[in-house]
C-alpha cells in the first residue's frame, strides 16, 4: 500500500493479492455487521486507487480493477434454488412450489472480475455453481450506497452428470445489501422459450431444403448440361 499525504486532500494506492483470506471478517469492518452480502474463501487481486478525507470519502473516490474467486461460501438474501423453483412452477401453470425460501445460497464457487469507477464496481462475468445449480451474471455494486443491480441467469444441474437441465432462469437482484429484491423474469423466460421453437421449425425448413435440393441435383444429368 502506497499512502501519499503530499497533497491537501490524502491518496492511496493498493495493489492486493490475496489468497485464502475469510471475506466475512473483512465486510464486517468495511460496513458493519449487519450487512453481510457473502462469505466465503476468497483469492483476490488487483489495483484499486482512492483519495479522500474520510473513510467515506476514499469510498466515493475509489479505482480501480479487481479479479476475485470465492470458495464454500454463501450468497446471503437470495435462495436461486427457491427462485428457480417457483419460475418453473409458474410455466408449467402449476401452484406454488414447495420450496422454502432460506434467503441465502451455498456454492462451491464463486468467480468474476470488476471494474471501480467513483465507488462503482461493475462485474460482467460473475460465475456462481454449486453441486445443485449454476448461475451467470452482470450488473452493477454501488459501495458506498451498499446497493447491487444484478441481472442473473441461473439454472438447475443434473445431480448425476452436473451439467445444466431445465430452463434458464432470468434473476433481478436490486436494492441495499440489508434488503435485496429478488425478481424472477417470467416474461423474458416466455420469449426465450417461442425463440426456441422458433429456431427449431427454422432449423427443420433448412434441413427439407437442403434435403430436397440433394435429391434434384442427382436426378440431374450432369454430361447433358454440356452437350
Amino acid at each position: 500500500m502506497q499512502l501519499d499525504l503530499s497533497q491537501n486532500i490524502p491518496a492511496m494506492t493498493v495493489n492486493p493479492n490475496l489468497r485464502g483470506i475469510q471475506v466475512e471478517p473483512l465486510l464486517n469492518d468495511l460496513w458493519g455487521q449487519q450487512v453481510k452480502p457473502f462469505s466465503g474463501v476468497a483469492n483476490v487481486s488487483g489495483e484499486f486507487r482512492a483519495h479522500g478525507n474520510t473513510a467515506n470519502d476514499m469510498l466515493n473516490h475509489l479505482d480501480g480493477a479487481a479479479k476475485f474467486a470465492l470458495s464454500n461460501g454463501i450468497l446471503h438474501g437470495v435462495d436461486l434454488n427457491y427462485w428457480i423453483s417457483q419460475a418453473v412452477s409458474l410455466l408449467k401453470k402449476q401452484g406454488p412450489t414447495s420450496t422454502a425460501n432460506t434467503d441465502q445460497t451455498s456454492f462451491g464457487n464463486l468467480t468474476g472480475t470488476m471494474q471501480i469507477n467513483d465507488g462503482i464496481a461493475t462485474n460482467n462475468d460473475l460465475l456462481l455453481r454449486s453441486p445443485q445449480l449454476q448461475a451467470t451474471g452482470k450488473g452493477t455494486i454501488n459501495l458506498p450506497a451498499k446497493y447491487l443491480d444484478y441481472q442473473l441467469l441461473a439454472t438447475l444441474l443434473h445431480p448425476r452428470t452436473g451439467e445444466p437441465q431445465g430452463e434458464l432462469v432470468p434473476i433481478a437482484v436490486t436494492g441495499p445489501f440489508s434488503q435485496l429484491t429478488v425478481r424472477p423474469d417470467v416474461k423474458a423466460i416466455l420469449q426465450n422459450q417461442l425463440q426456441q421453437q422458433v429456431d427449431k421449425v427454422k432449423n427443420r425448413l433448412s434441413e427439407q431444403i437442403n434435403q430436397n435440393l440433394g435429391e434434384q441435383i442427382k436426378k440431374l444429368d450432369i454430361k447433358s448440361l454440356f452437350n
